[in-house]
């Protein structure tokens, strides 16, 4: 017999069965954006730039920010490509409210 854990009642917000698809192509499309975008930053020349408001920020200090701002979105879509995944899977599994 295996083991593991049972979900109940995840909720993914603003969603309906009928668009599952469509917010897939979405979200797989968002990751892929966030996958270019850290490989720009991996291949970008060290310098100091100029945030909105013309202020003068090391360029270690942007890479941090924007790698963990990328990472957080990435999780986040991650997690809704998954869920999305198991909808589209089995749609009888899923209630909608």
């Amino acid at each position: 017999m295996e083991w593991g854990l049972t979900f109940k009642d995840v909720y993914l917000s603003r969603v309906h069965l009928a668009e599952v698809d469509c917010e897939l192509e979405d979200v797989t499309r968002d990751i892929n954006t966030i996958k270019d975008t850290l490989l720009v930053l991996a291949a970008s020349t060290p310098r100091d730039v100029k945030d909105e408001e013309g202020v003068i920020e090391a360029w270690e200090e942007k890479i941090v920010r924007e790698v963990n701002y990328a990472l957080e979105e990435l999780s986040d879509l991650m997690v809704k490509r998954y869920l999305l995944r198991l909808a589209q899977e089995c749609p009888e599994s899923v209630d909608e409210c």
